[in-house]
């Protein structure tokens, strides 16, 4: 109807205007690193990027990305040691377009823009989230949702592969990709704390652990990639604030084996 059309449009211009701002852009030939000022058009549904904020006002954008259909990727700081960087790839161009926003809320908002717009998220996994496809999501207003690896059992721990919904306040899993199903468990984000999980401490790679503040219990968590830690690590630094710390344990989490902390709730 008119005006389900007229509040998605409003809701798509407020999100334009809380992206626009200043980025790193890497150069298509030249690989080196370029300061420039990007806006979403509401009109045309294209990222386009200027030299300045002043271009805006009379000057040419030096270029623009279709942002329907594209495929948004996060990029490790390890890449290019840029802590907020992340890939652009227009639908059918073989070229991405590296981008670095200049804070977490800036990358926030550039992405939530981007998926407003028709873009999707796309981990090395496949998990996929775009504002366009909110039938694939569990919850439409998630900020990151997938599959992962979780410690569970009270006496005998397990790895048992849950499906995950962050949201802004919690962090919840279901025993499958369900909007029918209840949550197993849910635990409160604020305050928590992340941490980066040496693999000699836990015997699987790609852990990260979350310790909410609220909880006295330690919650592992695998994914099956580096860079699908990264999505989900980010999105959690966003969400509370804090930075992961990277911590080498000493207590080995085995099958059959008892800890303290990390299992239950399914």
């Amino acid at each position: 109807t008119t005006y389900y059309w007229s509040k998605m449009m409003r809701r798509k211009q407020t999100l334009a205007a809380e992206a626009k701002g200043y980025m790193q852009k890497m150069g298509g030939f030249m690989k080196t690193w370029k300061r420039r000022y990007f806006i979403i058009d509401a009109t045309t549904g294209q990222l386009q990027y200027f030299v300045s904020q002043e271009d805006t006002s009379y000057g040419e954008p030096r270029g623009c990305i279709i942002v329907k259909g594209a495929h948004i990727r996060h990029i490790p700081n390890s890449k290019y040691n840029k802590s907020f960087a992340f890939g652009v790839q227009p639908s059918g161009e073989k070229r991405e377009y590296i981008l670095s926003a200049e804070s977490a809320q800036g990358l926030e908002n550039m992405i939530n823009a981007l998926r407003a717009f028709g873009a999707s998220f796309i981990d090395q996994e496949g998990n996929s989230s775009s504002s366009q496809g909110m039938q694939s999501k569990m919850d439409p207003h998630s900020i990151h949702e997938g599959f992962l690896l979780k410690v569970s059992g009270i006496v005998v721990k397990e790895w048992q592969k849950r499906y995950c919904v962050l949201t802004k306040k919690e962090m919840r899993w279901f025993l499958e990709k369900d909007r029918s199903l209840k949550p197993r468990n849910s635990v409160p984000l604020v305050g928590a704390t992340i941490k980066l999980e040496h693999r000699s401490a836990v015997d699987k790679k790609y852990v990260f652990s979350l310790r909410p503040l609220s909880v006295q219990k330690k919650y592992y968590l695998a994914c099956g990639s580096e860079q699908n830690r990264c999505c989900w690590v980010k999105a959690l630094e966003t969400i509370t604030g804090r930075k992961a710390e990277a911590v080498v344990g000493t207590t080995v989490l085995r099958k059959g084996s008892l800890d303290r902390g990390g299992g239950g709730g399914g």
